[in-house]
């Protein structure tokens, strides 16, 4: 939580007074306050100031006084008091951690009828633009906001395999003699690596430019990709990159579990994984522990092989 002579600070700096200036200007408006007091105040060398000195600055310095007043008291209440304040302040600050691991602006579930969008609606944050606007609501809001969001989002915690080397095939092995056709997997794990069981076959190439950096997957019984009406054990056409963008859906495993097919956000240190079917949970990891394999290029219908 910030200190009250910092937002004072804040206050000073970005005005157009001096500290002599303000010290003035005060003066006119009946405070016997010198730049010395003022100088103590802002370095935090004395207490606050009192509620009419601190509307007077906030005045004069083009700022709305009421967080300047809140901190001075806070500053000169009891301990006891005190602590409490400051406990209240860190939950609020968790609480917005894990807002922000579960919702962004272009998510699916924001979109309809339904529960979120209703809570959304009753606060008047009708664009969401949820983010930037989640700092009105108070304290109890913002828990019971948290508890509807995770009716719909899921922070991954998926062990990884053990020795992912041992007994794996990287993807990338395969011979580039294959010509005009392309390997076709049942899974892959990890940043490409396969199992020989998990070996399909090959496919042709059709159409594919570089068919040398291609390969298929069979789309997995996972209903991910429901509302592109793609079927399981449908053929995914993947093209190998570690680069995402938020168009289109790429092929990516956390650590190195079973790899999906996902719309990638990236939200500082995490990475939001989105599936294609709305009624699924948006999927939030470690941008570190995630493994891109590549990008979806196509898909096939499994009927005509």
């Amino acid at each position: 939580m910030k200190k009250y002579y910092e937002l004072l600070g804040e206050f000073i700096d970005n005005s157009e007074f001096s500290l002599t200036k303000l010290g003035e200007k005060l003066k006119e408006k009946g405070f016997s306050t010198d730049k010395s007091y003022l100088s103590r105040l802002r370095n935090g060398k004395t207490p606050p100031a009192g509620e009419d000195l601190n509307k007077a600055i906030a005045e004069l310095t083009g700022n709305i006084s009421d967080e300047l007043i809140f901190l001075a008291y806070i500053e000169k209440s009891p301990d006891t008091l005190k602590q409490y304040i400051e406990d209240a302040f860190s939950l609020e600050k968790a609480l917005d951690l894990e807002i922000a691991f579960s919702i962004h602006e272009n998510d699916s579930f924001l979109l309809g009828n339904n529960r979120i969008v209703d809570f959304l609606n009753e606060k008047g944050i009708e664009n969401y633009t949820v983010e930037e606007k989640i700092s009105t609501l108070n304290i109890l809001e913002k828990w019971e906001f948290l508890k509807l969001l995770e009716t719909k989002t899921t922070l991954l915690n998926i062990r990884s395999i053990p020795n992912p080397l041992e007994n794996f095939i990287d993807v990338r092995n395969y011979s580039n003699s294959m010509g005009n056709k392309i390997p076709l997997y049942k899974i892959v794990y990890g940043n490409g690596f396969y199992l020989e069981g998990d070996y399909e076959g090959t496919i042709l190439a059709e159409n594919i430019n570089e068919p040398e950096n291609v390969i298929a997957i069979l789309v997995p019984d996972d209903q991910s990709l429901n509302d592109l009406e793609i079927r399981v054990n449908d053929i995914a056409i993947i093209e190998i990159t570690n680069e995402f963008d938020e168009e289109n859906i790429f092929l990516v495993s956390y650590q190195n579990g079973p790899a999906h097919l996902r719309k990638i956000q990236l939200h500082g240190e995490y990475l939001f994984l989105r599936p294609l079917n709305s009624s699924m949970k948006v999927e939030v990891i470690d941008k570190d522990k995630a493994n891109i394999i590549g990008k979806l290029l196509e898909v096939r219908s499994s009927r005509k092989f």
